[in-house]
């Protein structure tokens, strides 16, 4: 699907949340959450490219195996952390939507932890091996 397409869908549904914010309230997280579960689901055609992409790039490289799950791990992480921070700052309560931005952060931190330990392992290697 479009780019234009996805735009109007969301502008339609932004319309239509506005409204059920003002007149039913107890119903608005629960279709902000189901319009972007819709549109998510419009987009997983081009999710699946992009993860075939990654695939090929890693089938290239020597440590394929070892770091695509870590990527993939890092990119979901990213993506449901922003959803939810998002969800939270639209109902109105900022200083959960910062903790769970927060909490996504630190877990891409965690899960990034063995490709950062390769790369500093992988520097402190060239600089020994250039100081020689």
């Amino acid at each position: 699907m479009n780019i234009f397409s996805i735009i109007g869908i969301s502008l339609i549904f932004l319309i239509i949340s506005n409204l059920i914010k003002k007149y039913l309230p107890e119903y608005f997280v629960i279709f902000i959450i189901s319009s972007v579960l819709f549109v998510f689901i419009v987009i997983i055609p081009d999710i699946k490219s992009i993860i075939n992409d990654l695939d090929l790039l890693f089938r290239v490289s020597k440590n394929s195996e070892k770091y695509q799950l870590v990527v993939l791990k890092t990119i979901g992480i990213c993506m449901v952390s922003q959803f939810a921070s998002d969800i939270c700052k639209d109902s109105g309560n900022l200083s959960l939507s910062n903790a769970v931005s927060v909490f996504g952060r630190i877990s891409v931190i965690i899960v990034s932890m063995p490709m950062i330990k390769f790369l500093f392992e992988t520097t402190v290697d060239i600089i020994k091996g250039v100081q020689v």
